[in-house]
């Protein structure tokens, strides 16, 4: 089952190199989204954090 052929892919992410390449193709979509939703909303939290402790 760990040896598979290069070409059959059981899971979306069968390797780190298939996953790179999946990522460079696929643009922002699936993971990047949600990373880039997480990273703007702590972006935003601490720019209010910023803002309180200036007043």
């Amino acid at each position: 089952m760990s040896e598979a052929p290069a070409v059959y892919h059981p899971s979306p992410f069968p390797s780190a190199e298939h996953h790179g390449a999946r990522h460079r193709a696929g643009g922002w979509s699936g993971m990047s989204a949600v990373v880039w939703i997480v990273l703007g909303v702590a972006i935003v939290a601490l720019a209010a954090v910023g803002v309180l402790f200036a007043l």
